[in-house]
């Protein structure tokens, strides 16, 4: 951030410690989400530079405890993370002042992504206003985290071939992410008409996937939606960009 027409400070770090072992795992994830976030933000901001720095073990750890020796050192542990996850889950998103003295200057603004758990993953989403067919998204069901694809939006018509193969208002969609097998677990009549401000969605792995297509879960309500999921932080083995 931080070009001539926002108030966003223009410069930020971030300190990770990760494991040995997933080291390797982790640099070769962070240099295609560098290389990622400098084309986003190349026309903006042409002189964006990321850097970063491998700390030698021992480095990283805060100075309140850094007399300790080297075997006591501490890291954040899986709990810490946990409630660091869910701190940031429930914190205000958004515009929280605009200037009094500057018309349209936003003062004061919070725009973190919300990290939530999936089995053994973590994930980061993005507070969106505006979701779309094609999109990932977070949502809640049953006091639990699901993860699925957006394939139709309020007043779309979905239909599902016998072959699995899906068309939305007559047009049949293009899905190199989806593994097909035939209509998966389905007791909705087809074609379906999604309702006013609910999503039709759908796993990408359709044989095993229950979702919009039965009525256990049905059409997701705008309100339940957290985010759209941009990521994959943890496992290191799955980390990267969505797509």
């Amino acid at each position: 951030g931080g070009v001539a027409d926002n108030a966003i400070p223009a410069s930020a770090v971030a300190e990770v410690v990760v494991t040995k072992e997933d080291a390797a795992a982790f640099v070769k994830s962070l240099a295609g989400t560098l290389n990622d976030i400098k084309g986003e933000l190349e026309i903006k901001d042409p002189d964006v530079m990321i850097s970063v720095q491998d700390k030698k073990a021992g480095e990283a750890v805060a100075d309140e405890i850094s007399g300790l020796p080297e075997s006591e050192e501490m890291a954040i542990t899986v709990d810490d993370s946990l409630k660091a996850i869910s701190l940031i889950a429930v914190m205000p998103d958004g515009v929280q002042a605009m200037s009094a003295s500057v018309e349209g200057l936003v003062e004061t603004s919070l725009n973190l992504g919300v990290l939530s758990t999936k089995e053994d993953q973590v994930i980061m989403c993005s507070r969106s206003a505006h979701v779309k067919q094609g999109d990932i998204v977070a949502f809640y069901h049953n006091k639990k985290i699901l993860v699925k694809r957006v394939i139709g939006v309020s007043g779309d018509t979905v239909d599902i071939g016998t072959d699995g193969r899906v068309t939305v208002n007559g047009s049949a969609l293009s899905e190199p992410y989806a593994a097909l097998s035939a209509e998966g677990e389905c007791d909705i009549t087809l074609p379906f008409t999604v309702p006013s401000g609910r999503y039709f969605v759908m796993g990408d792995d359709r044989a095993v996937s229950v979702d919009s297509r039965s009525s256990a879960v049905g059409c997701i309500a705008e309100e339940n939606i957290i985010g759209k999921v941009n990521m994959i932080i943890l496992p290191f083995s799955d980390a990267g960009k969505l797509n």
